[in-house]
């Protein structure tokens, strides 16, 4: 099964895909598939789908304060 290579979404794009690696890269592992951004928690287990880099960063940063 290939897998097809779909644009970043407007909103952030690979850029803020970056920012977010460089500030939560150690703790989640991070992509944009779909036109989703997704991050999994390697500690947690837990697993977020955002509609942008600033909504994902919210989900993992109130992820981070449950802890």
């Amino acid at each position: 099964m290939a897998i097809a290579a779909v644009p970043a979404p407007r909103r952030g794009g690979a850029s803020g895909l970056d920012d977010l690696d460089r500030a939560y890269g150690r703790a989640y592992d991070l992509a944009v598939i779909r036109g989703r951004w997704v991050a999994y928690g390697l500690r947690t287990g837990h697993w977020f789908v955002a509609s942008c880099a600033a909504e994902l960063e919210q989900l993992i940063t109130a992820d981070a304060s449950t802890r």
